[in-house]
């Protein structure tokens, strides 16, 4: 993000031109001055909104903050603006949201479909268990699933497997 407020600020100052110029260039800086702090606020929000885990409880606050944040410096940005669903839906919902289940992520389409292709792996991978048993080894792999560093060890046993087959071919 800072990248792209020095490239503002650069463009900004190239439109030193005459007096004209001067106008459009003190504009410009006062449209980056008064937008900084809502795209600063998005920029906090969307990892974090995003992410298809569920939050630490330091990421549930961090996120509740960088709502609030996006709301009040959007209505600061444009106060003469009627607010928009987005905006209404991220101050109204989205923090009682994000307490309760402690992810917004996980209930997000993009992640919602890579759920479902989860569980239809699991479905096919036990496909002969039945009952109780395959309800518990369905729990028990998404358990696993959840752990990082047993899904990074499994990462890289899966990275050395396909290096040591292509080195035999």
């Amino acid at each position: 993000m800072p990248g792209l407020w020095s490239a503002l600020k650069t463009a900004a100052a190239g439109l030193d031109a005459g007096t004209t110029g001067h106008k459009h260039r003190r504009n410009a800086e006062k449209l980056i001055y008064e937008l900084m702090p809502m795209w600063q606020a998005w920029a906090d929000l969307h990892p974090l909104a995003r992410a298809a885990r569920l939050l630490s409880d330091a990421e549930v606050d961090a996120l509740c903050d960088a709502a609030t944040r996006v709301s009040s410096a959007t209505r600061a940005a444009y106060p003469k603006t009627h607010v928009q669903l987005k905006i209404h839906i991220i101050e109204s919902h989205l923090i009682k949201f994000a307490r309760r289940w402690r992810s917004v992520g996980l209930f997000a389409e993009d992640a919602c479909e890579s759920i479902h292709a989860l569980i239809n792996r699991l479905n096919r991978r036990f496909a002969c268990v039945h009952g109780e048993r395959k309800a518990s080894c369905k729990r028990d792999a998404l358990l696993v699933i959840q752990d990082p560093g047993l899904m990074a060890a499994i990462a890289d046993r899966k990275k050395r497997r396909s290096r040591g087959s292509k080195g035999d071919e």
